[in-house]
């Protein structure tokens, strides 16, 4: 789990270092499209995960893992159909 946690960090702590660098000033190319494609890709990837099968398209498989994994913790969003993006079919 830590390794995991460290490899999906080093894009955006990489992003973060080099801003700080270039704080004040004007942003090298290579920066502002690093900063962009990391980003895009991770609002690609929450929007896949979580807000599309949670309004749109309920992936029954995916919400019992996510009831395993995340069962216990708060919730600001209520259920919906039953269950975490689950739809009432299954």
């Amino acid at each position: 789990m830590v390794a995991a946690t460290l490899i999906s960090l080093i894009p955006f702590a990489i992003g973060l270092a080099a801003s700080a660098v270039y704080l004040g000033r004007a942003y090298p190319a290579w920066l502002f499209w690093w900063l962009w494609i990391s980003y895009g890709l991770l609002l690609v990837g929450e929007l896949t995960a979580w807000w599309i099968p949670y309004l749109f398209h309920p992936e029954p498989e995916r919400a019992a893992r996510y009831q395993v994994m995340f069962g216990a913790t708060h919730a600001f969003l209520p259920e919906r159909s039953g269950g975490w993006g689950r739809s009432s079919v299954g």
